[in-house]
């Protein structure tokens, strides 16, 4: 079956090679989404009895972080060609304020876009990201001697 940065895969060595397995991740058996889950309403009521509000961005995000990974909010049923083994594949957030798995994987395929499309190909000691107003992206290149 195909992996992908979502979800866990590795390999495990057996006697006629290796073998891929299939974990999938279960967000809400981490600390984070536990308290989360069993704060949130909590928080907001209390903001509103103070007569506060989050902006809409942040519920939507929070919105999305406990729906994410959940198999009861949507998925994906995947069958490999070969083995015929059927998994189910839950959808993610996609975001990267609050979710740490769905933040790292943006992360990766962040990196992994530089290192492959935008870094040139040749020695660099370091590369620094600069976020302004504009958000302009500055990226110094040393040459090692």
């Amino acid at each position: 079956m195909a992996g992908t940065a979502r979800n866990t895969q590795f390999a495990s060595r057996t006697d006629s090679g290796y073998e891929w397995r299939y974990n999938r991740h279960r967000l809400e058996r981490t600390l984070l989404y536990q308290l989360v889950e069993q704060n949130y309403a909590a928080f907001v009521q209390q903001l509103a009895r103070q007569g506060k509000t989050l902006p809409a961005y942040v519920h939507r995000e929070f919105d999305a972080y406990l729906r994410c990974d959940r198999l009861e909010y949507g998925f994906l049923r995947v069958r490999c060609m070969s083995c015929h083994a059927e998994r189910l594949v839950a959808f993610s957030c996609k975001k990267r304020g609050l979710c740490p798995s769905c933040g790292a994987r943006r992360m990766t395929e962040s990196a992994a876009l530089l290192v492959d499309e935008v870094l040139p190909d040749r020695p660099m000691r370091q590369w620094v990201q600069e976020e302004s107003g504009i958000r302009d992206t500055v990226v110094l290149f040393h040459s090692y001697h």
